[in-house]
């Protein structure tokens, strides 16, 4: 035990953390789960585990949070999307459902044993607090393992005092502290480890002397992110040189089979949400939400809106993210290469933002859609503390604690705290 939380010391701090704060938002809420989007993640999770369909329209109707369904509460549910024969659909990829499924198997024996022993639980199957709970505290342990395995990236590079500074900065200072620890049951906090995993896999590649487990573990690792949240799998663009690099220069013993392996797994990834989205609404599409019309519009994209919005603008809400950006002008030559294809990707994504059809992002702390990110943040705030001279290091210590408290004043104001 001693060992493990000596190596494994900020997966502890991070769930820590994250369950005390989960705590408090049931606390000072009632409850840990609301909102629309997440309760359709949800709600095919219990339809898979349940009913062992992708139909969601009875266990959606079991939500204990029926507000943004039902806004009238007179049973209409008049706000739901409905398909033509009265269902109820769900445009959403289903990564993070898969990911829910075994959680809440997890929760649901946890209730039977609980209701064994003589102890009433309430609740609809699948919806008491000991299912969700379950469910939210798997979803932190994931996330904490992710925060682990950054780190564990940061230390190879970096100073110890400047990667604990990076992984405060990526995580407390960005929106990503919210969609993790305060309301865990959307899709970024897992993107972000998903992506944080292949940004690991991809600095593997040049370290091995043969990349087919790599390149498997990659194209794994690609078909998960796409499955979680389909607009990272650009990334894929950015990891082309990479491939191409290797097929020259390597035999092709060397990366063959692995590149079988992984392009099976992202075929099987995207047919899989093709077959989702088919159940769904009777059309072959790899995305569900171009059924409803929504889509991009590439060439009017709202950038003013994503970066300085008052009420959800990326560096309004995290201006901590200039202070990495100031590390990798200043320090580019530092910059280890694999570290480069995520912060294309990540640029990419704010053009991305910009040019989708609801910019604004709905009811959001902050960007939420690029806080899948953050994991650039945290190198170029390492590296910055790591390669400047002693001052330096004192006005960036100082710059990311302002920025980070910051960031956790819009959480309270947002979250109404001290209203």
């Amino acid at each position: 035990m001693m060992t493990f939380l000596r190596t494994k010391w900020i997966f502890v701090v991070v769930i820590t953390l994250s369950l005390l704060t989960l705590v408090r938002t049931q606390m000072y809420y009632g409850r840990i789960y609301h909102g629309s989007d997440a309760q359709f993640y949800y709600a095919l999770a219990h339809s898979l585990t349940f009913d062992l369909d992708s139909d969601i329209t009875n266990n959606l109707l079991l939500t204990p949070y029926t507000t943004p369904f039902d806004p009238s509460g007179d049973g209409s549910w008049s706000a739901a999307p409905r398909k033509v024969d009265g269902g109820i659909p769900s445009k959403y990829p289903i990564g993070l459902s898969l990911i829910e499924v075994p959680l809440l198997w997890v929760g649901y024996f946890v209730r039977l044993t609980v209701e064994t022993i003589g102890i009433s639980v309430s609740g609809a199957i699948g919806y008491s607090w000991i299912e969700l709970w379950c469910v939210a505290i798997g979803l932190l342990v994931i996330f904490a393992a992710g925060v682990q395995t950054l780190y564990g990236l940061l230390i190879q590079e970096y100073d110890r005092l400047a990667a604990i500074l990076g992984i405060i900065g990526c995580w407390v200072g960005t929106s990503l502290f919210y969609y993790s620890a305060v309301f865990p049951f959307m899709t970024h906090a897992v993107s972000f480890v998903a992506l944080t995993l292949l940004l690991k896999v991809i600095r593997d590649i040049s370290n091995t002397k043969t990349v087919n487990s790599s390149f498997a573990l990659l194209g794994a690792g690609l078909a998960g992110v796409f499955l979680i949240r389909p607009q990272q799998f650009l990334i894929s663009l950015f990891l082309l040189p990479v491939f191409v690099k290797v097929v020259r220069t390597r035999p092709m013993t060397d990366w063959a089979v692995g590149s079988i392996v992984g392009g099976i797994a992202i075929l099987t990834a995207i047919a899989t949400q093709m077959w989702f989205n088919y159940s769904q609404f009777g059309v072959v599409t790899i995305s569900g939400y171009s059924t409803g019309g929504e889509g991009f519009n590439w060439f009017a994209p709202h950038l003013s809106m994503v970066l300085f919005d008052a009420s959800r603008g990326l560096l309004v809400f995290s201006p901590v993210i200039v202070i990495a950006a100031i590390g990798y002008i200043l320090y580019a030559r530092y910059v280890p290469g694999y570290v480069w294809i995520a912060v294309g990707n990540a640029i990419a994504q704010i053009y991305v933002v910009s040019a989708w059809s609801s910019p604004e992002q709905g009811d959001s702390f902050g960007a939420r859609m690029w806080s899948d990110n953050t994991a650039i943040v945290a190198v170029g705030l390492s590296l910055l503390f790591h390669r400047t001279p002693v001052i330096g290091r004192w006005l960036t210590t100082g710059g990311i604690l302002l920025a980070v408290g910051w960031t956790m004043y819009l959480l309270a104001r947002f979250l109404g705290i001290g209203n």
